[in-house]
């Protein structure tokens, strides 16, 4: 998947995503021109997302899905956990 692919990909995604981000992860803030984002987590925790972590987190997110075959809302809610911690936190 070339870089191209990925960033019109995640800008599809993300340009969605604040409206329907999931009570786990909430986001507070979004720069779509920037492509930077601020979610916050069940604790309250802070966390920025921007175009390289969502990168990262979208090569662990495909090593999941590449069985499935399937995307949901859920799914967004996991790329951003990925791009965030690396790992699933919330389930």
């Amino acid at each position: 998947m070339s870089d191209d692919y990925k960033d019109r990909f995640l800008r599809e995604v993300m340009e969605n995503y604040p409206e329907a981000s999931t009570p786990s992860l909430r986001c507070v803030h979004w720069d779509y021109a920037g492509m930077k984002f601020k979610f916050a987590d069940e604790d309250g925790s802070v966390h920025e997302v921007d175009m390289e972590k969502l990168k990262k987190g979208l090569n662990l997110f495909i090593r999941k899905l590449l069985d499935s075959g399937r995307m949901d809302a859920s799914d967004f809610d996991e790329l951003v956990q990925y791009s965030i911690f690396g790992k699933l936190i919330y389930e």
